[in-house]
């Protein structure tokens, strides 16, 4: 039948599933984080990332080693224009090598030393994933 065709200039309902995702606004400088690092959120993209801190895709990716696009939730991201030392308080710290099968809370575990602190140091939140061959600081 021909109501089955699509003609040019036709609009169309394209159900999806998930969510959708649109550019934050623009972020004010005091909500930049002093540190100049972003922590990569569900939504995020190396486009929205780059608008909200008025920055390229391509220095974002020069400064990370970044040899595609691709993120994950929980990865730490340098920004540019900012300095990047590390924090006191990490210089004092050893770093572990995540293995496949760690988590977190077994890292934490392991070092005898509390979940919530092992997050706070690596700057990570409770549903950060991690992954092989990632350093974390431990106490």
């Amino acid at each position: 039948r021909r109501s089955h065709f699509i003609r040019v200039g036709q609009r169309l309902r394209i159900p999806q599933r998930g969510y959708t995702v649109s550019p934050p606004p623009a972020v004010k400088q005091e909500q930049i984080p002093a540190s100049g690092t972003h922590v990569v959120h569900k939504g995020d993209s190396l486009w929205i990332i780059a608008k909200r801190y008025g920055t390229t895709v391509q220095q974002i990716r020069d400064l990370n080693g970044l040899s595609s696009n691709y993120l994950s939730i929980g990865q730490g991201l340098k920004i540019p224009g900012f300095k990047t030392e590390p924090l006191p308080e990490t210089s004092a710290l050893s770093t572990y090598l995540v293995k496949s099968g760690d988590s977190p809370f077994t890292i934490a575990q392991k070092h005898n030393m509390p979940l919530e602190r092992l997050l706070l140091i690596n700057k990570l939140h409770p549903r950060s994933k991690i992954f092989p061959g990632q350093q974390l600081y431990i106490e």
